[in-house]
Parts: C-alpha cells; structure tokens; sequence
C-alpha cells in the first residue's frame, strides 16, 4: 500500500525514487512465497476490479462514470502496479513452474491485454509500450517458454495514420515517452515523438523476438511479421522515408536471423513430432555463448 500511494506520479525526478521502491518490494515478496501468493492475488484481482469496472460502464453508463473508470486504469499508479507486479512474478514465478506464483502469471499477462483493448487510440501509444515492456520481461523470464504474442500489439504503431501524414516540425522540449502515458494532438505528429515512438517500437520488436531468436520455428514465426512490415514501411515511405528506412533494416536483421536458424536446422536428424529434441534445439550452444544475429545487435 505503501508503494501504491507513492507511485501516483512518474516523471524523470521520482523515477528513481519508484525504482527503489520496487526492488524493495521484489525483495520482501520473496521472502516468503506462501505469504506472498496471497498478497499477490489479492492485489492482481484488485487490477481486474478496476479493469472490469471500466469496461462494464463503457457502455451502459454516463460519459462521466466512464471517464472516471477510464482514469483508474489510465494512469501511472495503475501503471506502475502493472510494473512492480511484474518484476515480482518475474522474479519469483515466470522462471520456475514449480513456484507458487507461477499461477500468477497467465491472469497478469490477461490484465495487460485487457487494458490494450480498454484504449487504442494513437495518443496513447507511450502507455502500450510500457504495457509491452512488461510483457517482454515476463517472456524473457519464462526463456521464452510462455508465449506472449506481443507483436499484435507493436505492429498498428506501425501502420498508424499519424505516420503517413506529414510532420510537423518541433514548437517544444521533445517529450520523453519514457515518464509519458498519452500525448497531446499538438505533439502527436511532432518530428520528435515520432522519432521516439519508431525507434522504441523497433527495439521492443527486436527485444520481443530475441527471446525466441533461437527457436527452431523462428523463420516461420517472423514471416508473416515480415510481410506487415514490408508493407508498413512502403506506405509511410512518402512522408517519413527515415522511419521506412529504420523498418527495413528491421527487417533484414530477421532475414539474418532467420538464416542463422534455417542453416543450424537443415542438420538436424530428428523429426518434428520429437517435441523435446524440438525444445532443446540450440539449447546447448546458446548456453555455451553462441549469441544469434538478432542478440549480437541488442547487445550494440
């Protein structure tokens, strides 16, 4: 509780204030994991309330009941809740199956998509991407055994309207995304935010698909990725031929992956039905450093 009424306000001075508290927060929930459950589902079912609320007066309420739930679930507190629970499932659950938070982690990932769904409007594209930063850490804690198809979620920021328009130049300090939620109509189609939105939705794709670059599915699983892509980059090329560029040595770091897999593959002697030796494809090697094409860029 402490925490939740601290976590009111993220800016670039509280940020670290918040960080602390959180891994103060990790550690304390990962003292006793029994104890920790049950403070864990009583917290995580409090989001569902709130989510829930939202979504059953949508529609059935006033404008300003909606708007009221709207604001519970669209601010930083609600955020910064969806953070800290992850860190701690992370941390404690999404690793081993065996742990007693482990059952956590699939009503989370449910809570995150749900809130997704509550708003899609282009202004707040800087709440999506936190949203997809915890999901990416969930899937990188799991070692990319829980599949969060997160791209369903990165890929309309890509075909978004606001890039195909032309920019408008810079009247103000550019907006961090990183300490925002939503941005105005005036800065929506700034140079700046634009510049931002793009390469942060590149590196969250390229982080999502790193956890699974190793995959002996990867060329099929990024294909039609690739595809989206492809097109994406072509219609914005007009107004933002930068923005088309960044997409397409996206691309060309997935065909190099893809390629990185497809030869490792091609030697194999075991057959698709052989679901463990499917598992353990590359498992050896990349525990032994080998890093795939798509790690070697993150790791630039």
């Amino acid at each position: 509780l402490t925490f939740v009424r601290n976590a009111k306000f993220t800016n670039e001075k509280s940020s670290p204030n918040i960080n602390l508290m959180m891994n103060c927060v990790v550690e304390l929930y990962g003292i006793d994991f029994d104890s920790s459950y049950q403070h864990t589902f009583v917290y995580i079912r409090q989001l569902v309330i709130h989510l829930r609320n939202h979504i059953y007066k949508k529609g059935s309420t006033t404008s300003k009941q909606s708007r009221d739930s709207f604001q519970n679930i669209h601010n930083w507190q609600f955020i910064n809740c969806l953070r800290v629970w992850t860190r701690i499932l992370c941390e404690f659950g999404a690793k081993d199956r065996s742990s007693p938070l482990y059952p956590l982690v699939y009503p989370l990932i449910q809570i995150i998509f749900g809130v997704f769904s509550v708003q899609l409007s282009p202004k707040y594209f800087p709440l999506r991407l936190h949203c997809i930063r915890c999901l990416n850490q969930i899937a990188k804690a799991s070692h990319g055994r829980i599949y969060v198809p997160v791209s369903a979620q990165l890929l309309p920021i890509f075909q978004s309207s606001e890039l195909k328009k032309e920019l408008k130049p810079n009247t103000s300090k550019p907006l961090n995304i990183t300490y925002a939620l939503k941005v105005s109509e005036n800065e929506i189609r700034s140079k700046s935010y634009q510049q931002n939105l793009v390469e942060e939705s590149i590196h969250l794709l390229l982080e999502h698909f790193s956890i699974y670059s190793y995959s002996i599915c990867f060329p099929e699983l990024i294909f039609p990725i690739s595809i989206f892509l492809k097109k994406s980059g072509k219609e914005i090329r007009r107004h933002a031929p930068s923005f088309s560029k960044q997409i397409t040595e996206l691309i060309k770091k997935f065909d190099l992956n893809s390629k990185f897999i497809i030869e490792r593959r091609d030697k194999v002697t075991f057959s698709p039905k052989d679901f463990e030796k499917m598992q353990s494809f590359l498992e050896v090697e990349r525990k032994g450093g080998l890093l795939s094409p798509i790690q070697r860029e993150l790791n630039r």
